[in-house]
């Protein structure tokens, strides 16, 4: 396999107790790039965009939306 052809990410989930939120963090383990989330949807719809359209995170790279809330 090339070391291209794969995306590995660490998934890092934590619940604020001043208001139950759920918050979340990616890492793309590759890069070191790494993007904050206030919502779990946020999260999860970000992992499904980047992992069907792989060109997206390289426009990500970019530094442009290296945080993303929601």
């Amino acid at each position: 396999m090339e070391p291209d052809s794969y995306m590995s990410f660490v998934v890092r989930f934590w619940c604020e107790l001043s208001d139950s939120a759920r918050r979340g963090e990616v890492e793309h383990i590759q890069t070191g790039y790494r993007w904050s989330f206030g919502s779990l949807p946020h999260l999860l719809d970000f992992l499904r965009l980047v992992t069907e359209t792989p060109a997206v995170l390289a426009k990500l790279y970019t530094g442009e939306d290296e945080t993303i809330t929601g």
